[in-house]
């Protein structure tokens, strides 16, 4: 598979807000120094941004940085046709060839993610300015964008779209209403089966590596496919184990050592090549933490606005058995948060504690806030 046109027109949008889509050998369109400066400052701004709404519980949300505003208002039309480009129904598409094995081509997964947050927040923004529906089309882009992360059968992809899909998340619970087409997609999601098939095909195309020695010779493929055995059965070993771990009491760090030592010491090969990207696996758990807690919120703030009635009650979560969601009326809300801890090793998760305020979509129905507590 090659670079499709809408990709192509991507690198070039990109390109002129500062984003190099170029990596490895593959050649993008290249920004001016400019440019470049330009946005390497914004990207602080953008990141501590991220930081700040992964951490916010309530709904008063962070202002943005002037430099990070005076970025996207330079940049709006680009940011504009960014998005148009991606609606239009032809999403990107990059060289892809599975039969590579290690020497597949990956796209610059570090940009796309940029332009994706760069979607995203201009979503946040038409949105704090009460314009849902400029809000709605960004985030359908950033949305569309993202598929090509979902779609991809490889481990660091899949990683990049949980992050893609939390900042989704983060602006699509601030919304007063919720398409049905959003609870369709969020609800359709099966995270952990695509993350269990790129770990596999890790092992796959680690087995399909040709080792060179130093001397640019190889091994014999007899000799390899005998090195290499016992990686792919561990790889399918450890992904049949992850089906059945509980993810409550699963130790990853204990698991994925447990099954480096299980692969036989005479497989040198095997047992430096063993893939150490299982700690994808709490993650994956944590983003259908993120997607079930969102939908809650967006329910509750739906109805939070029509109905005064006190709430109280500790909801059993579908995504991990064992855990709950407690939610309880506040003064001027509902909060909504898990009853309990899951740790993905994360340094910036997104918090599974949030309060509604009632404020927020009152005038939505037709009411008006009640007065705040002095």
């Amino acid at each position: 598979r090659q670079r499709n046109e809408t990709a192509l027109a991507l690198e070039g949008l990109a390109a002129e807000m500062g984003l190099d889509f170029s990596i490895g050998d593959r050649r993008a369109a290249v920004p001016s120094n400019e440019a470049s400066r330009r946005w390497e400052r914004a990207k602080e701004f953008l990141e501590e941004h991220q930081w700040a709404l992964r951490a916010s519980t309530v709904d008063r949300t962070p202002a943005l940085n002037p430099e990070l505003a005076a970025f996207l208002d330079k940049h709006e039309e680009s940011l504009a046709r960014v998005r148009e480009l991606l609606l239009r129904g032809y999403p990107p598409k990059w060289e892809f060839d599975i039969e590579l094995g290690a020497d597949a081509p990956l796209p610059n997964l570090i940009a796309q993610l940029q332009v994706h947050r760069l979607l995203q927040v201009s979503a946040y923004r038409a949105l704090e300015s009460g314009d849902e529906a400029a809000a709605a089309a960004f985030l359908e882009a950033a949305w569309l964008l993202g598929r090509e992360s979902a779609e991809s059968p490889f481990v660091i992809a899949r990683l990049i779209r949980l992050l893609e899909l939390g900042d989704e998340l983060l602006v699509l619970r601030r919304f007063c209403s919720l398409d049905a087409n959003w609870r369709e997609r969020l609800e359709s999601l099966d995270l952990r089966t695509g993350v269990l098939r790129g770990l596999q095909l890790e092992g796959w195309v680690m087995q399909s590596t040709e080792l060179r020695l130093g001397d640019d010779s190889t091994l014999s493929p007899t000799y390899q496919r005998l090195m290499f055995l016992p990686l792919g059965e561990a790889v399918q070993r450890s992904v049949e184990r992850l089906r059945t771990e509980d993810p409550l009491t699963l130790d990853i760090d204990a698991f994925t050592q447990e099954q480096y030592e299980r692969i036989p010491r005479w497989a040198g090969f095997s047992r430096a090549l063993f893939p150490r990207l299982f700690h994808a696996w709490p993650k994956t758990v944590r983003a259908e933490l993120v997607v079930e807690h969102s939908l809650l919120i967006l329910e509750a703030r739906q109805h939070l606005a029509r109905d005064r009635a006190t709430i109280s009650s500790r909801l059993p979560s579908a995504a991990v058995p064992g855990l709950f969601w407690l939610e309880e009326s506040t003064a001027t809300g509902v909060r909504i948060a898990l009853d309990g801890e899951f740790e993905d090793g994360e340094n910036h998760p997104i918090a599974l504690d949030f309060t509604i305020d009632r404020a927020t979509c009152a005038d939505e129905v037709g009411t008006t806030a009640p007065p705040k507590e002095v």
